[in-house]
């Protein structure tokens, strides 16, 4: 499944781009999802390269668990230019063409970019996580900093989903 932008499944001989670019970004390739540690690093996702073929300029992993696909990262290197959308719709062709029946995330209070881009996308916000990210930054990592995007504190996270019924 490659496209317009050059997306493709995360191979092995890509898994080692995934890492470093995770690990530049985020310091790690860990994410904690729902209270459970998830390495980015090795499950499932859709990578674009530069036109070079050396530089991530997109990334999105995910799991599918029963009936339900989680992403777990989204990432562009070039917003607004459908990359992110093109990443996303990736995710959800595969969901759908395994079963599932909902595509799930969750985001950080501070990322209004974000919040703004998965509603204008058809989520829906279906819960706030109240202090998840003190929590998170108290047992898995404590350099989240206390101070997000746009000056705002960095506490909770918002889940959001979309039923996958009528797609």
């Amino acid at each position: 499944m490659t496209n317009a932008h050059g997306i493709r499944p995360i191979t092995s001989e890509t898994r080692e781009l995934v890492t470093t670019y995770l690990t530049r970004k985020w310091q790690t390739a860990q994410i904690m999802i729902r209270s459970e540690i998830i390495d980015c690093a090795v499950i499932a996702g859709f990578i674009a390269l530069d036109e070079s073929g050396e530089n991530v300029i997109g990334l999105a992993t995910y799991i599918i668990r029963g009936d339900a696909c989680e992403i777990v990262s989204l990432n562009s290197e070039r917003p607004r230019t459908g990359l992110g959308t093109a990443l996303l719709d990736n995710i959800k062709q595969t969901a759908i063409a395994n079963g599932c029946t909902i595509l799930r995330l969750l985001t950080s209070n501070d990322n209004i970019n974000a919040i703004g881009f998965y509603q204008k996308r058809g989520f829906d916000m279906v819960g706030l996580n109240l202090g998840a990210i003190d929590r998170e930054r108290e047992s898995f990592k404590p350099d989240i900093p206390y101070i997000g995007q746009n000056g705002i504190p960095l506490r909770h996270e918002i889940d959001f989903a979309m039923r996958l019924e009528d797609f």
